[in-house]
């Protein structure tokens, strides 16, 4: 059975990484097409494409940026705004260091 973790932290986990980029995005799109154009970048996660072992829910949620901003790419060409994702691997940082 995959690890889920706790209740709150999934809660946390798609608060942040789906929600808040979302929400963002909408944003920052409403403020581009009304200047025509700009570009949309959020930072996704290699692990929105191969998962990682007991990182499950986040590697869900960065794999639901990746599909958010194709579906923005899509709807924001028309207005000049370009929309891309970034896909880093694992970086040396305080969190990381655990793994």
């Amino acid at each position: 059975m995959p690890y889920i973790g706790e209740a709150s932290t999934l809660q946390n986990t798609v608060d942040v990484n789906i929600c808040g980029y979302f929400f963002m995005s909408v944003e920052a799109g409403k403020l581009m097409r009304e200047n025509g154009g700009g570009s949309i970048i959020n930072v996704a996660s290699i692990n929105g494409v191969s998962p990682g072992i007991f990182q499950g829910i986040y590697s869900v949620t960065k794999a639901a940026v990746i599909n958010l901003i194709k579906v923005f790419a899509k709807e924001c060409a028309q207005f000049g705004i370009r929309c891309n994702a970034l896909l880093p691997g694992l970086t040396d940082t305080k969190f990381a260091s655990a793994w």
